[in-house]
């Protein structure tokens, strides 16, 4: 029984949606009932007070990031939950209150849920008791948001009272998903159109450095991160305020100690009539690349010739053999004619070489022939 196109595409849009998250949704990291909700314009606000705290009163303001539909705000708590250091469960228990930032659509352009973003850092002053300065930022492309929710109020001359403004694993400079994988959500569209729905998105666009719309397409800049680029530049890229501190977190090791690959090196290529290059081999025509060993704990001090074993001498390398290009036959031009040249007689060319007799000098008689030798 084959199973057509049209069906594949039926399952796919009727299945439930596949979430992806570092591990089961389980009930120790439910989130709590939060002490308050805002709506906000294209979004929404969750604020769960520290302890001791009854009211609103050394807010961190924590934006949502890039996905599509709207924001599950139980799921971003588990998120922030998940791993052996609960992030909002210590930073309540430090007297601090945790406002979690949804929109209403996350694939929206990064300016429409700067609006959300703005609407509930105004909100957040006006209920906070005290003046205790905020701390606004996101992960992902909430600190995106936040960044340009900062740098506008700057800009409209409103005051955001923003003490730190941070981001986590914001992809400032633009993001990159793989153009081979692009290319795959969009030649797989009619299976399942939502993963290429989702990178063509505005949100998308405005954050990944190259992007194609289509599987046949070629990379470029979208349009869209070109002008959400000239927007950022519009309220001067970054919020400027004096008493702003601005750091970025990223969610890495922390020991400074790379995985041994260069910047932009070649996973994999290949060139028509050459060997796959790989690692630090080069192609080589007509030869098969190969891996350097790494020395013998035995071969660290360089010794010498006399001293290295008869099987760890260094062989002459074999270069391939030059062809060079045949001699042209020149044929010789012909001489004068002379003479016919005078053939030998048919008893000499028979007679052994040996018994060839040889002219004897004047005055010296000839020796005479060894009997088995006449």
């Amino acid at each position: 029984m084959s199973i057509t196109e049209e069906q594949v595409a039926e399952a796919f849009e009727s299945g439930p949606p596949i979430i992806l998250a570092p591990g089961p949704r389980t009930t120790e990291r439910t989130a709590p009932e939060p002490d308050e909700v805002w709506d906000l314009p294209s979004g929404i606000a969750r604020i769960y007070h520290g302890e001791g705290n009854t009211h609103l009163t050394r807010p961190v303001l924590i934006a949502d990031g890039f996905s599509v539909g709207p924001t599950d705000l139980n799921l971003t708590w588990e998120l922030l939950e998940y791993g052996p250091f609960p992030l909002l469960s210590e930073i309540r228990r430090r007297g601090r209150d945790v406002v979690l930032v949804g929109y209403r659509e996350r694939s929206a352009s990064i300016l429409e849920n700067a609006e959300t973003a703005m609407a509930a850092v105004i909100e957040v002053i006006d209920r906070r008791t005290g003046d205790h300065p905020l701390t606004v930022g996101g992960f992902s492309m909430g600190g995106l948001v936040t960044r340009y929710a900062l740098a506008k109020l700057e800009t409209v001359g409103i005051d955001h009272q923003t003490q730190l403004y941070y981001s986590w694993d914001s992809p400032h400079t633009g993001a990159w998903i793989p153009i081979a994988l692009q290319a795959f959500a969009h030649y797989i569209k009619k299976l399942n159109a939502g993963f290429s729905n989702q990178i063509n998105s505005p949100a998308a666009q405005e954050l990944l450095s190259q992007h194609i719309a289509n599987w046949e397409d070629k990379a470029a800049t979208s349009e869209r991160r070109l002008a959400f680029l000239r927007a950022l530049e519009e309220v001067s890229n970054w919020p400027r305020a004096r008493q702003t501190r601005l750091i970025a977190l990223a969610n890495g090791p922390d020991t400074g100690v790379g995985n041994g690959i260069r910047p932009g090196a070649d996973a994999l290529s290949r060139r028509r009539g050459q060997h796959l290059r790989y690692e630090t081999a080069h192609p080589v025509r007509g030869r098969k690349p190969t891996r350097r060993q790494p020395p013998r704990p035995d071969q660290t001090q360089p010794r010498g010739p006399h001293q290295r074993p008869a099987r760890h001498r260094r062989r002459p390398r074999r270069h391939p053999p030059r062809l060079r290009p045949p001699r042209r036959q020149t044929e010789r031009p012909p001489g004068p004619a002379g003479p016919p040249r005078q053939q030998p007689h048919p008893r000499t060319l028979l007679r052994p070489r040996r018994q060839r007799r040889r002219p004897t000098a004047a005055g010296h008689p000839r020796r005479p022939l060894h009997p088995d030798q006449r």
